[in-house]
């Protein structure tokens, strides 16, 4: 026989209290384990905003990273960054940020393609090659970064200095050579340097001469000049002008009709380390002297011949922006190589700002 109990009123109470409370307990957990859960959410999502604004502004310096995060989440500090360490990163972080508020930079991407033996296209600019070996296509295909700084600084100098064009005969020296600098290489180096500053380059033109009365150690002499200059200044671009010449053809006379204008045409001369002179930077100069002609091709058709890419180094180991410019021959006239520094000088313009 079953015997039943009936509880009293008090345990029913009681019995009924503590079902509630377990009620109550498991609910609480609940909720804790949403809010945990949600708070966790939260923190995911903050870092991955995080992590995306940092992407976003990689161009920047870590304390401009920090301080646009701040501001765009509306929070005081939203990186997990112990001030020991922001403090240790800040001040070297806040240098780079101030160069490069003075720095120009473009990045421009090649198609390099090899027609024959010595011949070789990149984009629209033809190059004579005179290396003992073919050109690394891949390497040249890379794109290049061309970084200077604002306002752009050039030095101007000249290794033939006497190189002189078809002017009155009682100006020469010698063969198409004088030592007038009216009528010579350092007088288109001064047209160039007058459309640069015009356009707001610091630009230094040095006029020693180097090659006068003999050509032998010149390229020597030159590269002293240069040192000179770099030891107490830095300098983005390095020109070194001088005018071409045939040999047995003193009349060759190369130019380009522009905007009504004839010019001079320009040859740029691309110095490498085929010879066996220590020069890691050509592959850059030859980039950037293709950067260079490819945009004048773009502005003034006809202005620039093929490039020379030579196995001699010619001094542009002193920088990884330096070049030969030949401004016309001996056929050419003065008049036509300040024609063609004027529409050089935009060029470069155009190109660096």
């Amino acid at each position: 026989m079953i015997k039943i109990r009936v509880l009293s009123l008090r345990e029913v109470i009681m019995k009924f209290i503590l079902f509630i409370g377990l009620i109550v307990i498991i609910y609480l957990s609940i909720v804790c384990a949403i809010y945990l859960a949600g708070h966790h959410s939260e923190k995911t999502e903050k870092v991955i905003i995080d992590s995306t604004l940092l992407a976003y502004h990689k161009d920047t310096s870590r304390k401009s990273d920090v301080e646009i995060i701040r501001q765009e989440l509306g929070v005081l500090r939203t990186i997990d960054i112990d001030d020991e360490t922001e403090q240790k990163e800040e001040m070297p972080e806040q240098a780079v940020v101030e160069n490069k508020q003075e720095e120009v930079s473009s990045i421009h991407e090649f198609y390099a393609q090899k027609i024959s033996d010595s011949k070789y296209k990149v984009g629209s600019v033809y190059i004579n090659s005179y290396l003992k070996q073919d050109i690394n296509l891949a390497e040249l295909s890379e794109p290049l970064e061309i970084t200077t700084s604002k306002p752009c600084s050039v030095l101007i100098y000249h290794t033939h200095t006497s190189e002189s064009y078809t002017i009155d005969n009682t100006h020469y020296s010698d063969y198409y050579r004088t030592e007038d600098n009216q009528y010579n290489v350092v007088a288109v180096g001064k047209y160039l340097a007058g459309y640069l500053e015009n356009d707001g380059f610091q630009v230094v033109q040095d006029t020693t001469k180097h090659d006068y009365p003999s050509y032998n150690g010149a390229y020597k002499a030159s590269l002293a000049t240069v040192e000179k200059h770099l030891k107490t200044e830095s300098y983005d671009i390095i020109f070194d002008i001088h005018r071409d010449a045939l040999s047995g053809n003193s009349k060759f006379r190369p130019t380009a009709e522009i905007n009504g204008e004839t010019a001079a045409k320009i040859m740029i001369v691309v110095g490498t380390n085929d010879a066996g002179l220590e020069h890691p930077n050509w592959m850059k100069n030859f980039k950037f002297a293709i950067a260079l002609q490819e945009k004048g091709n773009e502005m003034y058709p006809g202005l620039f011949r093929d490039m020379h890419l030579s196995t001699s180094r010619y001094n542009q180991h002193t920088s990884d922006k330096t070049l030969i410019i030949e401004v016309g021959a001996t056929g050419n006239t003065m008049e036509e190589t300040k024609t063609a520094m004027k529409y050089f000088a935009d060029v470069l313009n155009a190109l660096i700002n």
